[in-house]
């Protein structure tokens, strides 16, 4: 791939769940044991958000991150879509090519506390497009800082690209283990108001995605993933519907569902393919948040 293409790959999904739910995220088997894919229960602070507790479930470039709906990352957030720049400097030209035309967004170096580091030490430079002041949905676009990069022992590709698949590997401490069936997310399905669609549509048009339009949906695809969009009238919930993943291979025993709390179902295999579907019903703000 060319180093001026500006493409950013898909990192991860953040989402809110309900307590149900992201109680059961933390005991089912098929996670915790690692069989899925490589699991995290996480409890960290960033100059960002703050302390916060979450959990991550990881493929080998891409993974899924879970809040609980009553300490989301942020004060209206219910859904978020992270993806990532390879090269250093591509976030940079990214915000000139947002100037010039004229798609507001703001600009934040994210620092981490990390150990043996008196203080909290750059992580990455965070473009965040503007949705809207009280908008569910957010996209972040990320470029990890070579300094942090090199601090967790990340590899380099030998032209210099800071994959996300290193990047995983070395912060988990562990790449992907040949035994777990979660290769990466592929598709997101989720729905926005019209606004936040088209705005979302001229981000990523401007980056390199490609865009397709029908009626009420927009398709939008770059660097190996794909984003269905559908546009839902003004009072409907925005949010996700369907995580599809790619899969190493099919998944034994078939069919096999699992449901998570009652608005959250992962279908395994079905009709015997190598993926998934994981479907959610959008959430909700919950009272007293």
């Amino acid at each position: 791939m060319s180093h001026d293409n500006l493409c950013p790959y898909l990192d991860h999904i953040f989402l809110t769940v309900d307590a149900e739910t992201f109680r059961e995220l933390q005991v089912d088997p098929l996670l915790t044991e690692e069989r899925l894919g490589r699991y995290r229960i996480k409890n960290a602070t960033s100059t960002l958000i703050g302390p916060y507790r979450t959990v991550n479930i990881s493929g080998r470039s891409t993974f899924i991150e879970f809040f609980p709906d009553n300490a989301p990352p942020f004060p209206s957030v219910r859904l978020g879509i992270v993806m990532s720049f390879e090269r250093p400097g591509h976030s940079v030209r990214a915000q000139e090519m947002f100037r010039r035309q004229g798609i507001p967004f703001r600009h934040e170096l994210v620092r981490r506390a990390v150990e043996g580091a008196a203080e909290p030490q750059p992580w990455y430079h965070l473009v965040r497009p503007n949705f809207g002041d009280d908008s569910p949905f957010t996209l972040f676009l990320s470029e990890i800082t070579p300094e942090y990069y090199d601090r967790i022992g990340a590899q380099r590709t030998p032209d210099g690209r800071q994959t996300r698949e290193a990047y995983l590997a070395a912060a988990m401490r562990a790449p992907q283990s040949s035994d777990q069936y979660f290769d990466d997310v592929r598709r997101v399905t989720l729905a926005l108001g019209a606004e936040r669609a088209e705005r979302l549509r001229a981000v990523l048009s401007t980056l390199g995605y490609t865009c397709q339009t029908a009626s009420d949906r927009l398709a939008l695809e770059g660097c190996g993933a794909t984003l269905d969009v559908s546009t839902c009238s003004p009072g409907d919930t925005e949010g996700l519907h369907q995580l599809e993943l790619s899969l190493t291979r099919p998944f034994a025993p078939q069919p096999h569902v699992l449901h998570f709390g009652s608005r959250t179902s992962l279908e395994l295999s079905p009709n015997g393919e190598a993926c998934a579907r994981w479907t959610f019903a959008p959430a909700r703000t919950p009272e007293g948040a």
